[in-house]
């Protein structure tokens, strides 16, 4: 009983593999398949890149390296240095981290969802 199974599913399986394959057309018209006509060896990528180059039109940001106006300004003078005055220049010293923190959660993952 059990080989007549098998027997019908082969047969089954071959069947559908064999027929289900339909022929390709396009336009009503059958397709052609294009064989080669010969085989040569071709240049490296690198010849042909020299040969054929590509040239982009350069983007905004590529035409304009440095200001147009740069001859007409001035550098930026400072009146004060940080050792005169440090708040003046964001070094305040009592927001400046002088030692490192503690963990006493060694255990804990920091992050928990």
């Amino acid at each position: 009983m059990i080989k007549k199974y098998t027997l019908l599913l082969c047969t089954l399986f071959t069947s559908y593999f064999v027929f289900s394959q339909k022929p390709v057309t396009i336009n009503n018209s059958p397709a052609v398949v294009i064989t080669c006509s010969d085989f040569h060896i071709t240049k490296p990528l690198s010849e042909l890149s020299k040969e054929n180059p590509y040239h982009s039109k350069p983007e905004k940001w590529e035409q304009y390296k440095e200001s147009k106006d740069r001859e007409n300004r001035s550098p930026q003078t400072f009146e004060h240095t940080a050792a005169e005055n440090p708040i003046l220049y964001g070094n305040d010293p009592t927001s400046i981290q002088t030692e490192m923190g503690t963990n006493t959660n060694t255990s804990k993952a920091p992050i928990k969802n």
